[in-house]
């Protein structure tokens, strides 16, 4: 993760994820510290902003790449992970 990218996650943790800076902790130390489990947290609840639902291929599939896979929902090398 680039410099800008972390400070773009970091800024949607302090709006969307809640998080906050506890005085002595910023949230970017925060972020790379042992509060993994309350940025963890704050990951979850901008779900709505950084995760989407993935979708069927459709029967009306044309692209050669996916064609074969009809109806699949996932990711075609077998790696599922349910949020």
């Amino acid at each position: 993760m680039d410099v800008k990218t972390f400070g773009l996650l970091c800024d949607l943790l302090r709006t969307d994820g809640k998080l906050k800076n506890d005085g002595l902790v910023t949230v970017e130390e925060q972020t790379i510290s042992r509060y993994f489990n309350s940025v963890l947290q704050g990951i979850l609840r901008l779900q709505g902003s950084l995760l989407r639902v993935p979708e069927l291929v459709g029967d009306n599939c044309t692209d050669h790449r996916w064609k074969w896979f009809k109806n699949c929902l996932g990711a075609v090398d077998g790696t599922y992970i349910k949020v």
